[in-house]
């Protein structure tokens, strides 16, 4: 029984929880609305986004825009 007891609180310990505050990032070789626009899709519903950065980088002379998105 007591056996039973420690894997149940093992068990409980080890799931997984809701995140109460993240982040998204998403790239974009069009433009930085667009990369805003798919890192700003992975925000849950409910959440309210708390912040927003976003930056061009060149690969190969082609600009391409990182966006981060974070979320509480």
């Amino acid at each position: 029984m007591a056996r039973l007891v420690v894997l149940a609180v093992v068990g409980l310990a080890a799931a997984p929880l809701p995140a109460l505050a993240g982040s998204a990032t998403s790239q974009s070789i069009w433009n930085m609305g667009h990369a805003l626009g798919q890192a700003k899709s992975q925000v849950p519903n409910g959440a309210t986004v708390t912040g927003t950065n976003c930056n061009e980088i060149y690969v190969a002379d082609d600009p391409r825009w990182t966006c981060t998105v974070t979320w509480k």
